[in-house]
């Protein structure tokens, strides 16, 4: 059980997006006002989030006919209500016994240039 700590607006803002969307690795800098989102995510998951942020990887090929790995981070449902509490009191709850394993049927799509979950 770790206790989780959100510091700073950028922290917030992740937690904000990630509660609505998933959102690709490539995309989330924008999203969360942040230059390197990748630190942001990394410090989350030092705080307490490593079971609650999870990477969701795809295998593509790009637009030079290379095969690629893009990925995309998520919350998986069965945290999104613990990370919810957690935002509205800043500083929160502790990670629980809950199942956070991704099933094979999970899927994305790529819409206009952003990935989208299908879950």
């Amino acid at each position: 059980m770790n206790k989780l700590i959100i510091k700073g607006p950028r922290q917030q803002r992740a937690l904000k997006v990630l509660l609505e969307e998933c959102v690709a690795v490539k995309d989330i800098g924008e999203k969360i006002g942040a230059l390197n989102p990748r630190q942001v995510i990394s410090e989350l998951r030092r705080q307490g989030f490593e079971d609650v942020i999870l990477t969701r990887w795809f295998n593509v090929i790009d637009r030079d006919g290379r095969r690629c790995r893009p990925g995309e981070y998520y919350i998986p449902e069965s945290f999104k209500q613990m990370v919810d509490d957690a935002l509205k009191n800043k500083i929160a709850q502790t990670v629980g016994e809950c199942s956070n394993q991704s099933s094979s049927s999970d899927e994305a799509m790529l819409t206009g240039g952003t990935w989208k979950c299908k879950t």
